[in-house]
């Protein structure tokens, strides 16, 4: 026996649930800057600080230089609103350990803390964290294995920078009164 009542009553439901979700694009036109659109000018407004921590020189650099072009391509703010800070941890974990007690494959997992600071305030209003681990093959060759490591550094830096844009991103698009 079917119940055609039951599927109108479930279709009307879903139609209901749809309607109370509130789905805003997240660069949309900004009413206070009718040419341009809230979260690209207030990711423009961000300085990228200090980013420090227990990496290498080498990933602070990529991740800086990942950050400066998702955040700003144009270059960095000539009055920023805000200033970005980052402290890194990253560390390698060995993996496929072969019977002679060598690792074949090489985790390098690398995680950012970061904070937004309002500039007019000197207040941080933001502040997160974000991780990103990739793989690589371990080599007989050491060139072979720090290319390998490079390439590697190289796509969890962007991976992170990204991770980070979206993060702010979605921020800037929430209400003034739903920011903590």
């Amino acid at each position: 026996m079917r119940r055609p009542h039951f599927r109108l009553a479930a279709a009307l439901f879903l139609l209901g649930a749809l309607a109370a979700c509130e789905l805003r694009p997240l660069y949309a036109k900004s009413d206070a800057a009718p040419g341009g659109t809230a979260a690209i000018e207030s990711l423009q407004a961000i300085k990228i600080g200090s980013i420090t921590g227990d990496s290498s020189y080498r990933t602070e650099y990529l991740l800086r230089n990942s950050l400066l072009d998702r955040l700003n391509p144009r270059g960095e703010p000539s009055r920023p609103g805000y200033r970005l800070d980052i402290i890194l941890y990253e560390f390698k974990e060995q993996l496929a350990i072969t019977s002679v007690d060598e690792a074949t494959r090489t985790n390098l997992v690398i995680a950012a803390r970061y904070r937004l600071i309002d500039n007019a305030s000197n207040a941080p209003v933001h502040a997160s964290e974000v991780r990103g681990i990739t793989a690589y093959n371990l080599l007989r060759a050491d060139f072979g294995n720090v290319a390998a490591e490079i390439d590697a550094r190289q796509r969890v830096t962007r991976e992170l920078a990204e991770q980070i844009r979206l993060e702010l991103a979605t921020w800037f698009t929430r209400p003034a009164v739903q920011r903590p």
